[in-house]
């Protein structure tokens, strides 16, 4: 009986040291998936805070010529502002990289989802504006707006 249990013990001697290499090799597994994922996720947040502050950026490109628009008369010179390293320039076609004015497209109807009722005594200007704002990553955001603007009809 003293053999069989030496040679039993034998046998299993160093099972535990595989089974807690083994283990360990799992978790080192798991440990570097995870922090490969944790770099991606990194990468990602700070590529979505660029997009939303350049699109913040073409708003307030958007904002600004909603006010130069509403000076008497408009002011319709184009402008390129600077944002710490970013870019605005406002009504710039898409084939062309320079700020070009604000195009008036002339009398009509108010813009799509606007009505007006305000009887004969005004008109409503129509203008379109394209603004570019540009990220020091170069990533590029494009808005394009119709703007609406009541003015004294002096014919009527």
């Amino acid at each position: 009986m003293t053999a069989r249990t030496a040679v039993g013990h034998r046998e299993e001697t160093g099972i535990a040291l595989l089974v807690t290499v083994f283990v360990l090799l799992l978790i080192g597994a798991v440990a570097i998936a995870a922090i490969g994922h944790s770099g991606q996720e990194a990468t990602a947040s700070a590529t979505s805070r660029v997009n939303k502050r350049t699109f913040h950026g073409a708003d307030a490109g958007i904002q600004v010529a909603l006010r130069r628009l509403a000076a008497e008369p408009p002011d319709q010179v184009p402008f390129d502002l600077d944002l710490g390293g970013g870019r605005i320039v406002q009504s710039r076609t898409r084939t062309d990289a320079t700020p070009q004015p604000i195009p008036r497209l002339g009398l009509g109807p108010p813009p799509e989802g606007f009505s007006i009722n305000v009887g004969s005594g005004y008109v409503n200007e129509i203008f379109l504006t394209n603004v570019t704002a540009t990220s020091p990553n170069a990533t590029t955001v494009e808005l394009e707006a119709k703007l609406g603007r009541l003015s004294a009809n002096s014919g009527g």
